[in-house]
């Protein structure tokens, strides 16, 4: 269950800018990622990720402006990392991203097949693996919950979508799953709703219609746009 995996730290530079603690995997570039190496090396990294390489996701920026200051900046393992595709998921090898996401049952329930997941390899159960690997996923961005800006990204995937019933499915989960957060955060900004002539306009612009005979006969009328309200949805009066 483990790969051979060095980091070197580089010395030092003498000048000015300079980066210190230079933290790099050796022979990165000589890895072939397939779907053995990828959940090997995967477990490897939840395995010794908060003991071992925490220490090594950062560099030290240092330069001279009237003195001498220094930053931290994400060091080359860190860059090794984000910019390549060695990360098992549901759609092949990928590069960690946000577009990712964590296969948790919460996530799962709302989301379906519509996102990658990150694969889990062999011998490790989903309870075991999400909570052991959860700093690590979250160092590497993969969504691990769903908050607004999430929510916001799985919406447009839907609106790319032609709008059939399945899709009215996801939208229904989605729009169930703002109106827990907005209890929380009172406010969902700008985003473009589904509407009952089944298009997706501006929530700003868009009417609620508590009643179906009037509400047609208005938009008729007036030519008005009326938010779709998933079926599912209790009314209230």
């Amino acid at each position: 269950r483990r790969s051979s995996v060095l980091y070197v730290i580089l010395p030092h530079s003498s000048s000015y800018p300079k980066i210190s603690d230079i933290s790099i995997f050796d022979s990165w570039d000589k890895i072939i990622w397939n779907p053995d190496t990828t959940r090997t090396f995967l477990t490897y990294l939840i395995e010794h990720w908060e003991t071992y390489y925490t220490q090594y996701t950062q560099s030290y920026y240092e330069y001279f402006y009237y003195s001498t200051s220094i930053k931290r900046v994400p060091s080359l393992l860190t860059w090794q990392l984000l910019e390549t595709p060695w990360l098992p998921t549901t759609q092949g090898p990928m590069k960690p991203s946000k577009q990712i996401f964590l296969p948790s049952l919460k996530i799962k329930r709302v989301v379906g097949d519509l996102v990658p997941y990150v694969s889990i390899p062999k011998d490790w159960k989903q309870k075991e693996f999400i909570k052991q690997g959860q700093t690590l996923f979250e160092s590497l961005g993969i969504s691990t919950n769903l908050d607004m800006g999430t929510l916001k990204y799985i919406h447009q995937i839907i609106q790319s979508h032609q709008i059939d019933n399945d899709m009215k499915q996801y939208l229904s989960r989605v729009y169930q799953a703002f109106g827990k957060l907005l209890e929380e955060e009172n406010e969902i900004g700008q985003i473009e709703l589904f509407t009952t002539t089944e298009t997706f306009e501006e929530s700003a612009t868009l009417y609620w219609n508590d009643d179906r005979d009037l509400g047609e006969h208005i938009h008729n009328e007036e030519n008005l746009h009326f938010a779709w309200i998933p079926t599912d949805v209790e009314r209230k009066n």
